[in-house]
């Protein structure tokens, strides 16, 4: 559910650094934009103080703190105490301290049963748009695809786990993130009056609204077939025969190019692709066919199986 999370605390003005390697702590500090900043860490977490800014970013991995790979609604509160008490240690102070979330990360880790389908759903993943909500994809990977905006709101992250980490624990794991970031926290604020703080957005109400809305928007509901099957489901459709032909031809197109291409080709314009999308999607088609060459003539789409394990595992 949640595998980064950023904290900051302002009106730091400034950290005892003698206090901190009596902890054994070693500081290291570099100059930035004719700011200083020092960073360290301690206990699974990373700090970086600005004393000019006056502010300390905490940096923190939730599944290290916690021990433990399946976090849920559960967790939220043994991971503030923790990392609640850590902080506290490295200010060395017992005053009620205002912390506030700068940065979190939403994520699902997949786990197929082998390699060929994974291999399968990365190939689909790599038939998606490359530019999406302001965000666009500055490199490609056979094994990932990563998505970002140069205001940072958002960095969408799909990749597979186990080529990443090289930890045998995550053969066969596709993992789908979407990072939230302080702009994008900041313009909630702003805009919604919605608190930039931990419990408002550990939650299963905002993963909801911003990871699988997002998601669905992207890799849609539907079911992925071979277009031969895809062509069998619009023909058995109530859809009337010309927009069947329209279907079929719009879903040659995009086996051919994929998303992004059929796009910039101008084959079709944005509101006509945006609207056979939703006619498929209607029918539980993904417009994304499965390559022709697979073994598979049917796949769950990757929003289904990663709602169901949130729903599973998650949101408990």
């Amino acid at each position: 559910m949640i595998d980064s999370i950023d904290l900051i605390i302002y009106d730091i003005e400034w950290i005892d650094f003698r206090h901190l390697r009596n902890l054994g702590i070693d500081i290291k500090s570099k100059t930035e934009r004719r700011s200083k900043m020092f960073w360290f860490s301690h206990k699974n977490i990373e700090f970086k103080f600005f004393p000019i800014k006056k502010y300390l970013l905490i940096m923190t991995n939730v599944k290290k703190i916690l021990n433990k790979e399946e976090i849920t609604l559960t967790d939220k509160n043994i991971y503030k105490e923790k990392v609640y008490q850590i902080i506290k240690e490295i200010l060395d102070s017992s005053n009620k301290i205002k912390i506030y979330l700068s940065r979190i990360d939403y994520d699902v880790n997949i786990r197929f049963e082998n390699i060929n389908i994974k291999n399968i759903y990365m190939t689909l993943l790599q038939k998606c748009k490359t530019r999406f909500k302001y965000m666009k994809q500055e490199q490609k990977y056979k094994t990932s695809m990563y998505l970002k905006n140069k205001y940072g709101q958002y960095r969408i992250n799909f990749y597979d786990k186990g080529e990443e980490s090289k930890d045998i624990k995550y053969k066969n794991v596709l993992r789908l993130e979407i990072q939230v970031n302080s702009p994008k926290l900041k313009a909630e604020r702003k805009r919604k009056e919605i608190p930039n703080i931990l419990d408002v957005y550990w939650s299963k109400e905002k993963m909801l609204e911003i990871y699988f809305d997002m998601l669905k928007e992207y890799l849609h509901e539907g079911k992925y077939y071979t277009r031969k099957e895809i062509t069998k489901k619009i023909e058995m459709s109530i859809y009337k025969s010309t927009y069947q032909k329209k279907l079929k031809k719009f879903v040659l197109y995009i086996e051919r190019y994929g998303i992004e291409e059929t796009i910039i080709r101008g084959i079709y314009s944005k509101p006509t692709i945006k609207k056979y999308i939703e006619m498929l999607t209607a029918i539980n088609i993904n417009p994304i066919p499965i390559p022709v060459e697979s073994e598979y003539i049917e796949l769950e789409s990757l929003y289904s199986i990663a709602r169901n394990i949130a729903e599973d595992k998650y949101f408990k």
